[in-house]
Formats: C-alpha cells, sequence, structure tokens
C-alpha cells in the first residue's frame, strides 16, 4: 500500500473510532441513570467493585477484544471486511480510552505537585 493510502485509510478509521466514543458517551458515563461529565465512569465504578485501577478494568475489557483478533488472525482469514474492521476498531478505542485514563491521571499527578515534574516520584 502507497503512504497516501496508508494515511487516508488510517484518517477513515481514526474518525470512526470518533464517532464510536460519541455513541457510547452516554454508556460509559452513566451515573444512576443521569450522564456524568467523567467519561470514564463506567471503568472507575467497576474498578471501585473489582479493588482493581479504572486502566486494568479497560485493559481487561480489550483482552476480550483481542482474543477474537487472534481468532480472526490465526484462525480464520476469511471473516468479511466489516467484521474486521469492528475488531481494529474495538482495540483503537480501548487503547486510547486506556491513554485518557492514564493522562487523566499524570494530570492530576502533575496538579498535585504544582507541575513540578523533578519532584513526581517515579513509581507513580
Amino acid at each position: 500500500m502507497e503512504k497516501e493510502k496508508f494515511i487516508k485509510e488510517s484518517k477513515k478509521r481514526i474518525q470512526k473510532c470518533l464517532e464510536v466514543f460519541e455513541k457510547k458517551y452516554a454508556e460509559y458515563s452513566k451515573h444512576n441513570g443521569n450522564i456524568d461529565d467523567d467519561y470514564f465512569y463506567a471503568f472507575k465504578s467497576i474498578g471501585n467493585l473489582l479493588k482493581e485501577t479504572p486502566e486494568k478494568v479497560a485493559f481487561m475489557y480489550m483482552m476480550k477484544h483481542f482474543q477474537s483478533f487472534i481468532d480472526i488472525i490465526y484462525y480464520n482469514h476469511n471473516v468479511p471486511e466489516e467484521i474486521f474492521d469492528e475488531k481494529v476498531g474495538d482495540l483503537i478505542n480501548y487503547i486510547l480510552i486506556i491513554n485518557g485514563i492514564k493522562k487523566e491521571q499524570y494530570a492530576k499527578l502533575k496538579n498535585n505537585y504544582n507541575n513540578n515534574i523533578d519532584d513526581i516520584p517515579l513509581t507513580c
């Protein structure tokens, strides 16, 4: 595949991921029937119930999709393109969710240390 075609296809894939985020917002952020401004509410809530971090919860959810992707790659090369695209999108979305959760944590940590990065413990 030529570079330009790859970039074009990648942009379309990312756009589809953003559309899924818009659709899933209400599901991920539900809080007692109301919409909470915290996009990661569901991962935090389940994390509290399971005594796990929200990023670990998101990673566990992602692993289900990763197993499906493994099955496609190793055992069923003839799945329809729509199914393959959906699985790729699921994995990208969970990586972006985990990234967002970690970025939120890093921002809070930096704020706690008054943005003095040198004071942040390396074990965070």
